[in-house]
């Protein structure tokens, strides 16, 4: 076989790609309009999803090293 792949050029792209953005929507609103809130959502969740996270995992870290000493102290003591 010696067939070979068709060329696309830049300009092609680049036609189809803002054909795609420039589409009138009959049908319901635009994407962004329902993706661009739930990700302004997500992002000031963030944050303190991330502070939960650090506060139990800090917590859960906190437990086993208390829960390790006392384990080594009633070993030394008896």
């Amino acid at each position: 076989m010696n067939a070979k792949a068709p060329q696309t050029s830049v300009g092609s792209i680049l036609y189809a790609v803002v054909d795609a953005f420039a589409v009138v929507f009959f049908y319901g609103p635009p994407v962004l309009f329902l993706a661009v809130p739930w990700l302004l959502f997500v992002v000031l969740l963030s944050a303190p999803f991330a502070l939960a996270v650090l506060v139990v995992g800090t917590a859960l870290a906190g437990t086993t090293l208390l829960a390790g000493a006392v384990t080594l102290l009633r070993r030394a003591a008896a």
